[in-house]
């Protein structure tokens, strides 16, 4: 099965939802959203960056040496809650619905412009996660939330969960069917990428969010280590063995 991501453009986002054996299939979403901004994130349509969860993953070259780069993220075991938000009051519906530990794996890759590689090779290009795409996830899971109004928007706040990043590179770029394909716009194809880096976090959000996961909605928060939700996320794994970090893998 070849695994194909689109680029993400300013007008649209095509993604990608690798389910896990809950699910057991793939689920293409098109979001008609751009990027994730805190504004975005305000009106319940964005929920999770690893940009700044996931700076310590990889490291790569400038210059004639750049061979074609991507990130390919997962989040997994997330937990948390989804509301029901009335765009017009700005109200939220109840406490929401909970959902804990969920082994639901959705994946996202993005390229690396070569232009945004700092001096020292460090980068990580925008991936993020927006709220339509995990409550897919979690309803091909078994997880079904409806609102009380079909104009409500579903929102949901993941207080939990892990996440692996990977920096992938091409090393053979001017074969474009060798399961390894890092357009800079187009369709990325990453099932033979050469895996750079590895790098597995547990996560939990900050305090007092993670207690009242409903003030959060509208808010920008953080996520941090696994017990209390402050500094980094707590590290699982950091390798350039893939395997180590396998998601399969307490």
């Amino acid at each position: 099965m070849t695994t194909t991501f689109s680029i993400k453009s300013i007008l649209a986002v095509s993604l990608v939802l690798i389910m896990g054996s809950t699910a057991g299939a793939i689920v293409t979403v098109p979001l008609n959203i751009s990027g994730c901004t805190a504004i975005k994130r305000s009106l319940g349509q964005c929920s999770v960056f690893v940009d700044g969860i996931l700076k310590g993953l990889g490291n790569v070259s400038q210059g004639n040496n750049f061979t074609p780069t991507a990130f390919a993220v997962s989040l997994s075991r997330i937990s948390g809650r989804i509301f029901c938000k009335n765009p017009a009051g700005n109200s939220l519906e109840g406490n929401g619905v909970p959902f804990a530990d969920f082994e639901v794996p959705i994946q996202n890759a993005d390229t690396i412009n070569p232009a945004s590689i700092s001096k020292n090779g460090k980068t990580l290009s925008e991936v993020d996660f927006h709220d339509a795409q995990i409550i897919l996830a979690l309803a091909e899971a078994g997880l079904a939330v409806s609102c009380q109004n079909s104009n409500w928007i579903q929102v949901i706040v993941v207080t939990k969960m892990e996440v692996m990043g990977q920096q992938l590179s091409d090393l053979n770029p001017s074969d474009n069917n060798d399961g390894c394909f890092l357009p800079q716009t187009g369709a990325l194809t990453i099932d033979s990428c050469n895996i750079d880096d590895t790098l597995r976090v547990s996560c939990r959000i900050q305090d007092p969010y993670f207690i009242d996961p409903k003030s959060a909605v509208g808010k920008n928060y953080n996520y941090g280590d696994e017990v209390t939700g402050t500094g980094s996320c707590t590290v699982i794994c950091h390798s350039t063995d893939s395997a180590q970090c396998n998601l399969n893998t307490p």
